[in-house]
């Protein structure tokens, strides 16, 4: 509702935006240390089942390598055997028919006395039917060979002529896994040395002892291997997957916790900024509360003799005089000057305000003229009040000047016209309310919407600081909304402001409710009221004293004049009783409401009218409950007090 400029409004626009909050960003899934941890998680676990499968292969592998390397002992084992005895003579049969290789051994076949008909088996024979019985079971296979074979069967194939390159090259053993049949296989040959029984069959091929004879070629199907290979990685492999998700899950949660860590840091960072810059303004408030407070008596005292002067002169004076619009003039500055200072005390909270039940429908409607007056007939006023709302205990004097600088503002904010709507209704917190300060309890809701050019972020929290304004300069003091805020501050309640760059604001205003009845508006009388009453004034301010001695005298009641505290007393000792004590607060070294006390034990039942130009707070000693009648003051305002002192009779109490 601030009156905010075109170029104002630009200007805050082109303001760098604050660095958003980390939590409203919008953050990736993860930030780049979570996806480094669960980068290198992965690696370890898939290099630890990698390893472990291997483990597990090469287990397998060597498995399959030491069945061949029994298959191959046995075997020579059942060659040397044979070897040592010469042979083994078996039936001759379609599958064993004599080895035409050992035709030039002379007792290679014999017959026995039964007529059974035998031949010589040699231990190469021997191992040779073995395996051929072993290919037809599909089980492990082998096969005898050599570079230089007597049997063609024996030759080498590819695969075996390779290892037995290999082995003339000093190699002892030769694997690798090969398709046989389709099958995989492994295949596992060893070098056969010429040992001394190989001798009598081979010796006619050159072969001496220690030589190169051979290989024992093994091929061991990998089927039932591969089987239990796969039994015990399936284990293995689940295990990993639930250690990885395992893992996997920490780590996140892990991120979770960290960024609910994050945003509850910046959470209260946002806080702490907030109570400092609540600080920053309460220590601004309380510098201006004491600047205003430390001014005003003096500043007030300056003003009493111009506003009451003026007034006395303005009621002797013909009305057709010519000093008469000069004299309004001074007046209306004066004025002026009072309202300031009032507006500055209300800001800082230490305007003593008149506070009774007051009801603010009324308060409104009766502003109704004045407010469509100050609006202009480009602005629409709209009023909305609830029926039967309760009173506040408020100043309608101040309210009313809330809603003047709230309505002056919005009209500010609608330079091509719009509408204001002012609202009220009764609302109750249940809890209590952190953004507002307030209480649980029953309050009057006060709301004045506009539909003006709003304020941004940076302009809504700045509204309430005195002398800040978004007006060009004379157009506006910075002090309207302040002062706002400090009125309501300083009945209880609590204001709150919702606004946006072209969509108008929101004022909202909640003030305690109370169940008593307010008392109606009435505007006092003109005639000033009279006495013959015996006064005693006391001011140590000399123009103050001669403007309060001639308004009073001027009334027709009996002046007695003392400019300190120490020359009333003076008068009280002398035996000359006042009906009334007319003092000022702070005067040097006694205050009024001590004075007062020293008075009232010569003179019981005084009436006293204490004055002071200082807000309340500032004011050093206990009034004792007696309400001053605060600098500047008009006659008519003066008189009335007095009249009101006299009828009522009212002294301090001694305790106060």
């Amino acid at each position: 509702m601030t009156a905010t400029s075109t170029s104002a409004a630009a200007a805050a626009a082109r303001k760098p935006r604050r660095p958003t909050p980390l939590a409203s960003r919008g953050l990736p899934l993860v930030n780049s240390y979570t996806g480094f941890a669960l980068v290198a998680w992965t690696v370890v676990l898939a290099s630890s089942l990698a390893w472990t499968l291997h483990l597990v292969r090469s287990g397998i592998h060597e498995l399959i390598i030491q069945t061949a390397q029994t298959t191959i002992e046995k075997d020579l084992a059942y060659r040397r055997w044979g070897s040592g005895h010469g042979g083994v003579y078996v039936p001759i049969d379609p599958s064993t028919p004599p080895n035409p290789y050992l035709a030039t051994l002379p007792e290679r076949d014999l017959t026995t006395p039964a007529g059974k008909r035998l031949t010589l088996m040699n231990p190469a024979y021997m191992i040779r039917q073995v395996y051929e019985r072993a290919s037809e079971t599909g089980g492990v296979q082998g096969h005898i060979t050599s570079t230089r074979p007597i049997r063609p069967e024996n030759r080498p194939d590819e695969w075996e002529r390779s290892a037995l390159a290999r082995f003339e090259r000093g190699e002892e053993q030769v694997d690798s896994v090969q398709l046989l049949r389709g099958e995989p296989y492994l295949r596992y040959v060893r070098r056969f040395l010429v040992e001394e029984s190989c001798l009598k069959c081979h010796a006619a091929q050159g072969y001496r002892l220690g030589d190169v004879r051979g290989a024992i070629s093994i091929s061991v199907p990998l089927a039932p291997y591969l089987a239990i290979q796969r039994r015990q990685t399936l284990p293995l492999k689940a295990a990993h997957l639930g250690l990885w998700l395992l893992g996997v899950t920490a780590i996140l949660a892990t991120e979770r916790r960290s960024r609910q860590r994050k945003r509850e840091s910046e959470r209260e960072e946002q806080e702490r900024r907030s109570l400092e810059q609540q600080l920053h303004h309460a220590r601004r408030v309380e510098s201006v509360g004491r600047l205003t407070g430390g001014i005003a008596h003096d500043l007030n005292n300056l003003l009493s003799p111009i506003l009451g002067f003026s007034s006395v002169v303005l009621e002797e004076l013909p009305p057709l005089d010519p000093l008469r619009p000069d004299l309004e003039e001074i007046q209306r500055a004066a004025r002026g000057a009072r309202d300031l200072t009032r507006r500055l005390l209300a800001f800082s909270r230490k305007q003593e305000l008149r506070v009774e039940p007051v009801d603010v429908a009324e308060v409104v409607e009766g502003m109704r003229k004045m407010l469509g007056a100050m609006l202009g007939e480009d602005v629409r006023l709209v009023i909305e009040l609830a029926e039967g709302m309760a009173s506040v205990r408020a100043d309608r004097a101040q309210l009313e000047l809330v809603l003047l600088n709230l309505a002056a503002n919005a009209r500010d904010a609608m330079p091509r016209g719009g509408t204001l709507r002012i609202s009220g209704r009764e609302e109750r917190l249940e809890a209590e309310s952190a953004a507002l300060a307030l209480s649980p309890g029953q309050y009057m809701e006060l709301v004045l919407e506009d539909d003006g050019m709003g304020m941004d972020e940076h302009t809504r929290e700045r509204i309430f600081e005195p002398y800040f304004t978004t007006k060009e300069f004379g157009k506006g003091t910075g002090l309207g909304l302040s002062t706002v805020h400090g009125i309501v501050k300083q009945l209880g309640g609590a204001i709150a402001v919702a606004s946006a760059e072209g969509c108008g604001t929101t004022i909202r205003i909640l003030l305690p409710s109370t169940a008593a009845s307010a008392r109606r508006s009435v505007e006092p009388g003109l005639d000033l009221p009279r006495g013959g009453e015996r006064v005693l004034v006391v001011e140590d301010d000399p123009a103050v004293l001669r403007f309060v001695t001639r308004a009073l005298g001027g009334l027709g009641y009996q002046v007695l004049e003392a400019s300190s505290p120490d020359a009333a007393l003076r008068l009280a000792a002398g035996g000359t009783r006042p009906d009334v004590v007319v003092t000022d607060v702070i005067m040097p070294h006694m205050s009024g409401p001590e004075l007062v006390r020293r008075l009232a034990d010569a003179w019981p039942g005084l009436a006293v009218l204490l004055i002071s130009g200082n807000p309340r707070g500032e004011l050093g000693p206990d009034l004792g409950g007696t309400r001053p009648l605060w600098k500047p003051f008009t006659p008519l305002e003066l008189a009335c007090a007095v009249r009101r002192a006299i009828d009522e009779g009212r002294t301090p109490s001694r305790s106060a």
